[in-house]
């Protein structure tokens, strides 16, 4: 699959898997797919998709896995998403071999695995 990730996806309110990885997607990744409040897994990865990672995900308090690696995504990893090591159920969060900056560091309490690059 080519092209852009439909803003349309974050009308799907009953989505628990959303498995779009290793294609050929560019773009931004959709604001919108935050309101899909049952959303367990988000894996993205292997893809073009650049920009910010939206803050709009902080509110898939119910995800336990997103894997957002070997993308060209920029900016830091928002708040709102790390939040969701205290305030949800996310144990694995995966933004290696981005553009990110910033670091991400887990608790070792509730995260199983955190996995970025090193700090450039």
């Amino acid at each position: 699959m080519s092209g852009p990730i439909p803003s349309t996806l974050g009308n799907l309110r009953r989505l628990i898997s959303l498995d779009l990885y290793s294609n050929h997607l560019t773009g931004a990744i959709p604001a919108s797919l935050g309101n899909i409040a049952s959303l367990r897994f988000l894996r993205i990865h292997r893809n073009k998709l650049a920009g910010g990672i939206p803050a709009s995900l902080g509110r898939l308090t119910k995800i336990v896995r997103l894997e957002l690696q070997e993308n060209l995504l920029t900016g830091t990893v928002p708040l709102e998403v790390l939040s969701l090591v205290l305030v949800g159920d996310l144990t694995k969060l995966d933004v290696a071999q981005n553009n990110l900056t910033g670091t991400v560091r887990s608790s070792k309490q509730r995260v199983a695995t955190v996995i970025q690059d090193t700090l450039k």
